[in-house]
């Protein structure tokens, strides 16, 4: 278990700056997100007309479903891939909306072809509706290129915020051999996927019921101007009763929020021992700091013994969305492209 604190360090009054324009904005940091994309080879729609890998359907008459390859210049090789899963709480955006610069980025850091999915989201659907959808996406990305039918070497499995917590939830689900604690994967005939190579979260969701400490300690405070300027207004009460409303909705009207595939922070040990390396990286500012360092304390405690954890002074949660410095006319967020790098490491020791 290796537990680091972040050195990198924009200037202060870029961090200033960047937080301002967050609270001004008061849109749950949206505004502030990057909007350039990395320079990528291709981004390729990736068509299932009989529906039998990727599920499909629908919101407000769109249609929904649709998974994308993001193809990186230069691509080191098509054995390795990287599987993406967008955050969102479980209820909001796309591969190709907001993620789009993260999911190039993502692509042009590690050199690999990166397949991202549009899970299916509440409320049209509940858990364990998005860890059906990332397996059965595993399972189809070990044995299909961008280029056609080819067997994978290794897969990355990526995710920030709630596709952070997903990350760790498909990993247990794999695990434990069952979709939700009582269903198995045998009978969904997804019980022979290989264990990815690592599994990678960003500011994961991984407690429903919020209920660790830093959702109190972490509350912005307007007059220090310090703590978690996207997701607090200062009321830790009513914000912990909106989030544990949100995680019910995932789980559904009589779901346990204490599920340990749907919140991977209170899976015991013997469903954490078999996992393989993870790094996860949390913003020291965020209410959800406790979702990594107290799943983290978990992987150590049971025995695991490649778990990273670092975690950057002063960031916000996800702030790796934010590599532009919400579009300050100054350097980009250092702090957002060096956890990225982060990323391109860990994946590179698998070359």
């Amino acid at each position: 278990y290796n537990q680091e604190m972040s050195e990198s360090a924009s200037a202060a009054d870029a961090v200033t700056e960047c937080v301002k324009r967050l609270r001004d904005a008061d849109d749950y940091g949206e505004s502030g997100m990057d909007k350039s994309l990395a320079d990528v080879a291709e981004i390729r729609e990736i068509k299932d007309s009989d529906n039998k890998i990727f599920q499909k359907w629908s919101r407000e008459g769109k249609p929904r479903g649709t998974p994308e390859w993001i193809i990186p210049k230069d691509m080191k090789t098509t054995k390795n891939r990287v599987l993406f899963l967008h955050g969102g709480g479980y209820a909001w955006y796309s591969p190709s909306d907001v993620y789009r610069p993260f999911s190039t980025r993502l692509a042009d850091i590690t050199k690999l072809p990166v397949l991202a999915i549009d899970y299916r989201l509440v409320p049209e659907f509940t858990f364990p509706a998005p860890v059906e959808d990332s397996l059965r996406a595993l399972k189809w990305l070990y044995s299909n290129s961008p280029f056609g039918e080819e067997q994978a070497d290794n897969i990355f499995l990526v995710g920030d915020s709630a596709g952070g917590g997903l990350t760790l939830s498909t990993l247990l689900s794999l695990n434990t051999k069952t979709l939700d604690g009582t269903t198995t994967l045998e009978s969904l005939d997804l019980a022979d996927i290989k264990m990815p190579a690592m599994g990678i979260a960003v500011s994961p969701y991984t407690d429903l019921s919020c209920s660790f400490d830093s959702y109190r300690t972490r509350v912005w405070n307007e007059e220090t101007r310090t703590g978690d300027p996207v997701f607090s207004h200062g009321n830790a009460d009513k914000e912990i009763k909106e989030s544990q409303a949100g995680g019910q909705d995932y789980v559904g009207k009589d779901g346990d929020w204490h599920n340990p595939i749907a919140s991977p922070a209170w899976a015991p040990p013997e469903a954490i021992l078999g996992l393989p390396p993870l790094l996860l990286m949390a913003g020291d500012a965020e209410v959800m700091l406790s979702d990594t360092t107290e799943f983290c304390k978990k992987a150590e405690a049971a025995g695991h013994k490649d778990v990273t954890q670092i975690i950057y002074p002063r960031m916000w949660h996800d702030w790796v969305l934010y590599t532009e410095g919400c579009h300050q006319h100054q350097d980009a967020l250092t702090e957002a492209v060096d956890a990225i790098k982060k990323i391109g490491e860990a994946t590179s020791k698998f070359d």
